[in-house]
């Protein structure tokens, strides 16, 4: 029976050790990125910090059409055909980016190529004229593909669906925005506000905090073998 008991404390003890040890590894650095996805603003900016804003309302904006490729606070945005800044909706400011700029062009995905070393990036998205939401997905430097994200639909104007990604390891290279649906003829939406950057705080991940409370459960059922 000691030898059973002693055997048993050994394990745990070593059990112990290996997951204060994966703990420590895991949250200095990780093999594997963690993609965490947000559709609350508020979460969002309390995981990744202070970041940049594109709100649209800056040079080299102009209302109505602008060139396609237009280089703005260090991202370059792109569409299927040319980039369209909305005046009639807008979340802050008096301009949007859109993919609305001729009637019955409803098809269009708009991309913003972001600086080297982001690992944030959110919108505030909105979509009219029909009933659909709006996608957003963010890519890696081989537009390997690591988040997609729906937001649902909102009253057209309101501006009340947030989309975010943040990336613990890889750097985001692009995101895009886009109707999410099939049918989208009729469909139309509008981007505002886009947070871009590099974390200022550090973001948990979920493996870590997993193997650190396997850690502390193994170092209480110790702790009570002992007091038995």
């Amino acid at each position: 029976m000691c030898f059973k008991i002693r055997r048993t404390k050994s394990f745990l003890h070593g059990a112990l050790a290996l997951c204060i040890f994966s703990a420590a590894n895991a949250i200095t650095g990780s093999a594997s990125a963690v993609v965490l996805t947000y559709t609350n603003f508020a979460d969002f900016e309390a995981a990744a910090g202070a970041l940049m804003v594109e709100t649209f309302e800056n040079d080299p904006w102009v209302n109505g059409s602008n060139p396609n490729g237009t280089n703005s606070l260090g991202l370059v945005w792109t569409a299927e055909t040319d980039l369209f800044i909305e005046t009639s909706i807008s979340r802050s400011g008096n301009r949007s980016i859109s993919d609305g700029e001729l009637p019955g062009d409803f098809d269009e995905q708009i991309n913003a190529e972001l600086p080297a070393g982001t690992m944030a990036v959110g919108a505030f998205v909105d979509s009219f004229g029909g009933p659909l939401g709006v996608r957003m997905t963010a890519s890696n430097i081989g537009d390997g593909l690591l988040a997609a994200l729906d937001g649902p639909i909102t009253p057209a104007g309101s501006f009340s669906s947030f989309l975010g990604v943040i990336s613990t390891e890889v750097p985001i290279a692009r995101v895009s925005f886009l109707m999410a649906g099939d049918d989208i003829q009729g469909s139309n939406f509008a981007v505002d506000d886009v947070y871009f950057g590099q974390l200022t705080t550090s973001v948990p991940e979920p493996a870590s905090l997993a193997i650190f409370g396997v850690g502390l459960a193994a170092l209480g059922f110790t702790r009570r073998r002992k007091t038995a």
